[in-house]
Order: C-alpha cells, then sequence, then structure tokens
C-alpha cells in the first residue's frame, strides 16, 4: 500500500509560511539591492551606438596615442615637441579639461592606468630594440 503525503505532514523548504506574503515583507524587498551581473550591464552599454561626442573623444585619444608612439625617439625639434606634448597629455591626471585624457578614457570606458602602462611597456620594448637589433 502507498502511504499517501499530505502537504501537512511534508516538510518542504520551498514552501512559505503564510506570513511570508505580507506587507512587511514586501516593503523589506522594496529595498533590497538590484544587483546587475557585470557582464550583463556591459553587455547592454555596448549595443549602444556611441555618441557624436564619444567618437570624437576616440579620435582625440587615437591622435595622442599616434603621436606618442609616433614620435617617442624623434630627434628634430618639431617631432620632439609633438612627443613631449603627446607624453604630457598622457600622463597628466586632470579631470577638469573636457578632452584630458583621463576623461577620454573614462568616456571611453578604458582605465588610464593599465593604458599608460601598456605605452610604458611599449616605449621600454622599443627602446630595447633600438639598442640591441635583431640579428636578421
Amino acid at each position: 500500500m502507498k502511504r499517501q503525503r499530505t502537504k501537512e505532514t511534508r516538510n518542504d523548504s520551498r514552501e512559505f509560511p503564510p506570513s511570508a506574503s505580507s506587507t512587511d515583507e514586501k516593503i523589506v524587498r522594496l529595498f533590497e539591492p538590484d544587483v546587475i551581473a557585470a557582464e550583463e550591464y556591459h553587455r547592454i552599454h555596448r549595443r549602444r551606438a556611441p555618441s557624436a561626442e564619444q567618437d570624437l573623444m576616440a579620435a582625440v585619444l587615437e591622435q595622442g596615442i599616434a603621436d606618442y608612439r609616433r614620435y617617442v625617439f624623434a630627434q628634430d625639434k618639431n617631432s620632439r615637441k609633438l612627443f613631449i606634448d603627446a607624453e604630457t597629455w598622457i600622463s597628466v591626471d586632470d579631470h577638469d579639461r573636457i578632452f584630458s585624457f583621463a576623461n577620454c578614457c573614462d568616456v571611453l570606458g578604458i582605465d588610464p592606468s593599465y593604458l599608460r602602462r601598456g605605452l610604458a611597456l611599449w616605449q621600454q620594448g622599443r627602446a630595447i630594440e633600438k639598442c640591441f637589433p635583431k640579428a636578421a
């Protein structure tokens, strides 16, 4: 003979006591944090088309990095000035100017210190290559 289990005799932790839907619990749930996974946040925001301001900031950032890389070992006065300007722009942590390196990175979702470290490592690698060229 099969034994039938009734709701009263079953100890199911998934069931809530009658007071679970009380007004107090509903109010408490209103103030619980709404957690969104970082991946979901980035997935949502990357789908959006960049604004004209973001495009402009990306172009400014690209030009600054291009000048830094292009003129890193420049010898003539004008090219050396372009490098120093780019290096200064990249190294200053300025948030007061709209098109500062830090602001461009922030708007584009780039960690400025990470990008600075990458450029410094790139420059060190280029300096080593310049001093010790590989034998062909």
